[in-house]
């Protein structure tokens, strides 16, 4: 539903703008503002009546103008866009939810490469110190995850890094970090990891968190900490 969320906060963002542009109409020098064009030069006039009065000498007067078409404008755009907007809103039909609950996650980790796994945390053994921090600071707002869970997702298992039940409404989102992106064949692997999620179901910032590391230890917890409000909270 994030793309639906999306539309509803611009449909109040353009309420708000278009409250605010009204007002400033309101103060505003009435009239028409006429421009012409000659010999490469504009030109702005007043227009009363059936006659037009230049602006040439004013040009507090003709900046204010300006300025009152410019909003003019705006308005048009806004009044255009919200319903467009609403019409969306009201007809979008978002993706089948995919067939996963949080309890048929198995919470048995996947143990391929558990040699590899030296952090350990809470009982869980980790694949790098940069999951294990996430883990902590997932654990830090109370969200429920499971680590490297096998998941039978609409006919195929995955093995995504986190796979996570938001509190406020139970969605499960999936998380993978992304440890090696200095690696060029890492990258290209996981390009296809990435698609392999998309197929199943799980779309990259809807219910599907990535974070990367540069290098070793690079993880930037101040944008980790972030994340987690802004999708998980």
């Amino acid at each position: 539903m994030w793309f639906k969320d999306t539309l509803i906060a611009q449909l109040h963002f353009l309420e708000r703008e278009k409250d605010r542009i009204q007002n400033q109409i309101r103060v505003l020098p009435k009239g028409t503002l006429v421009k012409k064009t000659a010999k490469g030069k504009k030109y702005f006039y007043l227009r009363k009546g059936k006659s037009l009065v230049s602006l040439r000498k004013e040009e507090k007067l003709r900046n204010e103008y300006l300025f009152r078409d410019t909003l003019q404008r705006q308005l048009e755009a806004i009044n255009f866009n919200i319903p467009v907007i609403q019409r969306t809103i009201k007809g979008y039909r978002p993706l089948a939810e995919t067939n996963s609950n949080w309890a048929s996650i198995e919470a048995q980790q996947n143990t391929y490469h558990d040699e590899h796994r030296v952090h350990i945390w809470n009982g869980i053994r980790f694949a790098s110190k940069s999951e294990m921090l996430i883990a902590m600071a997932l654990t830090s707002y109370g969200i429920e995850f499971k680590y490297e869970s096998k998941m039978y997702v609409n006919g195929r298992y995955i093995y995504p890094d986190f796979v996570i039940k938001r509190p406020k409404d139970g969605k499960i989102f999936i998380w993978e970090h992304f440890g090696k992106m200095q690696e060029d064949d890492y990258r290209l692997k996981n390009i296809n990891r990435i698609e392999e999620f998309h197929q199943v179901g799980y779309y990259l910032w809807d219910n599907f968190i990535a974070s990367f590391d540069l290098g070793k230890n690079s993880i930037n917890m101040d944008y980790i900490d972030k994340i987690i409000k802004l999708y998980l909270l």
